[in-house]
Parts: C-alpha cells; structure tokens; sequence
C-alpha cells in the first residue's frame, strides 16, 4: 500500500512539470504587434481626407489605435471597448455587441469604431471629434450578406485573402425607404488574423479606406497600453439609437 502510494507521488511530481512546459510552449491567439494605420475619407463634394496613427495589438487580441486626440482600446476578452480623448481625459465606456464590434463577420474587430460621444456639457471645441473617422452606419436587420471571394494578393509581402460584401443601408430617419448600398472589400492575412486592407465604397460616392503598414511583428508592447491611464474619468457611453 506504502508502495502504491509512493508511485503515485512520484507520478504526479513528474506530471507537475511535464504539464507546466506544454502550457508554456502553447501558442498565443495571436502575434503581438505594431503597426502604422492610415484612413482615407472621400466625398464627391469634398476633398480628400487623410490621417495617420498607430495600431497596437497585444496575444489576447486586444487593440489600441491612436489616431490624432482619440485612443481606441477594444478588449475582446472583456468584450469592452474605451475611446480615450487625451485633452479631456475622458474615458467613454461601451460593450461590444455578440459577434465582433461591427455585429458580424471576420475582420470586425479592425472596422473603424464610433467616436466618442460629446460630453456632459457639449461636444468638445473645434469641431466634432474625430471627423475623419465617420461611425459606420448601423447595419440592416436580418442574415449577413453574400460574400464573393476575391482570391489572394501580395500587401507589404504578406499573402491576404480577399472578400467582398454589398448590402444595402437603411433609410435616413424619417425616410420610407433608402436604395443607396454599401460595398465593402477586406484583404485579411490569414498568418497574422489581421485584416490589412479594408475599403468601403458607398453608391452616393463616399468612399473610406484604412490599411496598415510599416508592420513590426513579434513586438514587445507594455500592458499599459491596453488599460485606461489613471486620472482619465469613465463614463458609460449611451447606447447607439434603436432602429425603428
């Protein structure tokens, strides 16, 4: 019985360690990295808009994009998303709807975000914030468009997977009915699960495009970059308007 007993301790001693170095050697969800972002914005009436920032990705697949005074920062683990205005400190609270920021479909979690509502005693001074990143309109009820395969193609000598999407959007408030359609292309590297190119025309004429470069894979990034600073204040964000 002493026997038994000492082959069994003995047993899960070498367990112990056999099991720590399998969880230690399992791969991350995803490649932690860094990258520069640009958006373009263009209107049939206006110029052409561009702008700049940073993307940051952490191995949970939580992302920071900076893009001039906002800080976007999406936890899928918390299923949370903050969008910090640095000049006020303001830290806007909201949850991610099921299925990805966007509602649905892969390569949600890099669509443009809303902006950051106006605060308590009004929108912030010059203008409203984050003009150059427009909100996405709300997506029609019912099943997910058809999605047409485009093959692959070389971006910055990754190989990405190309899909295209047209759905119609719905109808301005108080407006029967609305035939303008969206049509949405997203180039998505399958090696990195990060969609490096997404371009969404509009039947009106806008049309919006947002891609990475200048891609540093294997980065060391700092946990501080997927939290809210201290001093910043949290508030909730209200929830998007209801259709009707």
């Amino acid at each position: 019985m002493k026997k038994g007993v000492l082959w069994s301790g003995m047993i899960l001693l070498l367990a112990v360690p056999i099991f720590a170095a399998l969880t230690q050697e399992r791969p991350a969800p995803f490649e932690p990295l860094r990258a520069k972002i640009i958006v373009e914005n263009t209107n049939t009436d206006q110029a052409t808009t561009t702008e700049s920032g940073q993307y940051y990705r952490d191995s949970e697949g939580r992302t920071r994009v900076e893009m001039g005074r906002f800080i976007t920062i999406t936890d899928p683990v918390t299923r949370t998303r903050y969008v910090l205005d640095s000049e006020q400190h303001i830290a806007h609270k909201m949850p991610l709807p099921p299925g990805g920021p966007r509602g649905r479909g892969p390569g949600d979690g890099f669509m443009p975000p809303p902006p950051p509502p106006p605060g308590a005693n009004g929108p912030p001074p010059g203008g409203p914030p984050n003009h150059l990143m427009p909100p996405p309109p709300p997506r029609p009820d019912g099943p997910p468009p058809e999605r047409k395969d485009l093959g692959t193609r070389q971006i910055d000598g990754l190989t990405a997977n190309g899909w295209e999407i047209t759905r119609p959007l719905p109808p301005p408030p108080g407006a029967a009915s609305n035939d303008v359609t969206e049509t949405t292309q997203m180039w998505v590297s399958e090696e990195l699960k990060l969609p490096l190119l997404t371009q969404s025309t509009v039947s009106d004429g806008h049309k919006h495009t947002r891609r990475l470069t200048e891609i540093q894979r294997h980065a060391t990034l700092e946990e501080s970059l997927f939290a809210v600073p201290a001093g910043y204040e949290i508030v909730d964000a209200p929830p998007p308007p209801r259709r009707p």
